[in-house]
């Protein structure tokens, strides 16, 4: 959003108005908001040096007016859950894609840029290469973000690779871990609390706020190992920290709490150990939100699709 003053302090050049560090081609005037004398002169202005300013429009047509007057940046036809920022950093396109609906997004996007095209994970600053197909002067790509999920695509000087190595997504179940869980506090006492539940519905636990550790050994076959890439801990409240075997796996802050095996699993015994951390609500303000690792658990497969 572009407030009064910050108006008042922009300046156009080649047509786009300038607000410090940011840019904008097109400005879109609020149904029920009523522009000032000085506002509206400055969108004169800026309408008159080759801006685009949308005053009239409704939800359904607003996006294909905007791409009428302006090319557009990026151009996805999915959801409108989607969220994007594009910015220059370093010599390099970075754009910035984040699902802020309830549904996993899954299909192509268009970007305007086009070159060498990498996928960052924002969390654990993974990179790795992205396939990319060049369509014009921009290029097309594929992207699968799960609830909350984001990622980070950057481009930089070359030719869209087409050989990038495949992307492997959840898969089929593989084995649920249902029997033999033990709980314990972080000072290593055993818990009475549900394995696997809600704690919050347990005597004596219903206020508590805080993390409890949850383990179970169970044993694969050789076949399973090579075959199991994701830990799927199913409903959680509300933060999950894994471990197999001493090995630390990941976090997963929210649902869905699936987070991707790399070499944690053995042949024969294994022990999985996860810490869920509940919300200070139970304890703050008595609200006995769900509270703990309420499952099912199970190990997931692959399933391989390329960009």
């Amino acid at each position: 959003y572009v407030d009064s003053e910050a108006l008042q302090r922009a300046s156009v050049t080649d047509g786009r108005l300038s607000i410090g560090q940011h840019e904008f081609a097109v400005v879109v005037v609020d149904s029920d908001y009523t522009l000032s004398a000085e506002d509206a002169a400055a969108l004169e202005t800026f309408a008159s040096a080759g801006g685009a300013v949308v005053r009239e429009w409704d939800v359904g047509s607003l996006g294909a007016d905007v791409r009428r007057r302006h090319e557009p940046d990026v151009v996805w036809d999915g959801p409108g859950d989607l969220r994007v920022r594009h910015y220059r950093k370093d010599e390099a396109d970075w754009y910035l894609l984040v699902n802020e609906g309830e549904e996993t997004l899954d299909g192509t996007i268009a970007l305007r840029a086009c070159g060498q095209l990498e996928s960052w994970d924002p969390l654990t600053g993974h990179a790795r290469p992205w396939g990319a197909v060049e369509q014009g002067s921009g290029m097309v790509t594929c992207i699968r973000l799960c609830r909350r999920e984001s990622m980070l695509l950057r481009v930089v000087d070359g030719e869209p690779n087409l050989d990038a190595p495949p992307v492997v997504t959840p898969g089929d179940v593989l084995d649920t871990l249902t029997d033999g869980w033990t709980v314990h506090d972080d000072a290593d006492a055993a818990i009475d609390a549900p394995c696997l539940g809600d704690w919050a519905r347990e005597p004596g636990l219903e206020t508590f706020s805080g993390t409890l550790r949850y383990s179970v050994e169970f044993r694969l076959l050789h076949a399973d190992v090579d075959a199991a890439r994701f830990l799927d801990l199913g409903r959680v409240g509300d933060i999950a920290e894994a471990f197999v075997n001493g090995k630390r796996v990941g976090v997963a802050a929210w649902a869905p709490h699936v987070l991707r095996l790399d070499g944690q699993l053995v042949a024969g015994g294994n022990r999985l150990e996860v810490h869920v951390t509940n919300s200070m609500a139970n304890e703050y303000d008595g609200k006995q939100m769900p509270s703990g690792l309420m499952g099912p658990v199970r190990l997931l497969g692959g399933r391989t699709r390329h960009d």
